[in-house]
């Protein structure tokens, strides 16, 4: 049963007080990690178990499966001044309709009530229901395509709250990725200098058997895989592209494409930083491949490092697809790839989700 009208949304708590919360326990976590984990583990493992546990995810709106429903009602006009009504103090009912639109979306729900502006006094409304974002409206008369500019100027409302709060999302999790990974390193540091002044005693470590040395990396190794899949393209290939982005991350994969980036890629040394995400922080690299993949500088410095790290990984690391047969310098024509000639992005998308679940 809904209610009428809906609550407003982006209102009741404060969102950067929130996520300095999560902060705080993600520092906690830092501190409970069991000493056998973080001399039995790779640093780079428990970063990924903790950023995956407090990180926080975005709400992303599947516009695309939005749908409506309509039903008779009856509205109260007791308070209507055009109207004659002898006595206000009672409810006057006359029948209408109620429109109802439904829009999905996946990601944390209780986003919707995050605010970033306390004195914005003229939020959306809508109702939350089960995974999806409600918008109601009741007319008197039955023209229900006259909710339709109201609906989409609500929904439009809406979409500028959720870019405001994602960009805040984003930069918390890089923020919190970083600031993990030095808490870890530093404990395990001050870890280390402990054992080795006990070991500098000679006598047996009472109660507990002595944890062995840190695991060793090769000096190559990839240092964590935040993504589980990174785009590599041409800029003449971005509507495609993005296409796929964005069913991916509808579908709650990590995705690396450089538009959900902006505001991590701000200010980076992008030399460095795109030759860490194409090397050592993808589980996969996706690698759309055309005559101006080929001839372009950054694709060429993201192939560069992405088969880099393939000749050290275990199993398969880069997927090629192609728009044409365009030949790429260090990929061996033994590699097998997907011929995108009439693959839909969404077909490509499920194939790639497909990849990550594993045989």
């Amino acid at each position: 049963m809904s209610t009428y009208p809906p609550e407003p949304l982006f209102h009741k708590f404060d969102l950067d007080a929130t996520l300095n919360n999560q902060a705080r326990s993600g520092e906690h976590a830092v501190e409970d990690v069991p000493r056998q984990s973080l001399t039995r583990q790779t640093i780079d493992d428990l970063l990924l178990q903790l950023h995956d546990r407090y990180r926080v995810n975005p709400i992303i709106l599947l516009e695309g499966a939005t749908s409506v429903s309509v039903e008779e009602t009856q509205i109260d006009v007791s308070q209507d001044p055009m109207r004659h009504i002898r006595d206000r103090s009672r409810p006057a009912y006359i029948p209408g309709i109620q429109v109802e639109y439904f829009v999905p979306f996946k990601g944390d729900a209780s986003l919707f009530q995050a605010n970033l502006n306390p004195f914005d006094f003229n939020p959306p409304r809508a109702e939350v229901r089960n995974g999806e974002l409600v918008f109601v409206f009741r007319i008197i008369d039955t023209d229900v395509a006259a909710t339709k500019a109201d609906f989409y100027g609500q929904l439009s409302s809406v979409k500028g709250y959720l870019a405001a709060i994602e960009n805040r999302i984003l930069s918390f999790n890089d923020e919190l990725l970083q600031k993990t990974r030095a808490r870890l390193e530093g404990r395990l540091q001050r870890l280390e200098a402990t054992m080795a002044s006990m070991e500098s005693l000679g006598l047996p470590t009472r109660g507990q058997s002595p944890p062995g040395p840190p695991p060793k990396h090769p000096v190559k190794s990839p240092t964590t895989e935040i993504y589980d899949v990174s785009l590599s393209f041409a800029g003449e290939d971005r509507q495609y592209v993005e296409s796929v982005a964005n069913v991916l991350r509808a579908r709650g994969i990590r995705v690396f494409y450089d538009k959900f980036e902006k505001t991590s890629l701000w200010g980076k040394n992008l030399v460095d930083y795109l030759a860490s995400i194409y090397r050592d922080r993808s589980r996969f690299v996706v690698m759309f491949i055309s005559k101006h993949y080929v001839q372009k500088a950054w694709p060429k410095h993201e192939r560069q490092h992405a088969q880099e790290r393939a000749l050290l990984a275990s199993g398969d690391y880069i997927l090629p697809v192609r728009f044409d047969n365009s030949e790429v310098p260090g990929l061996p024509n033994t590699v097998a790839y997907l011929n995108l000639e009439g693959v839909s992005p969404e077909d490509l998308a499920n194939t790639i989700a497909q990849k990550l679940k594993g045989p």
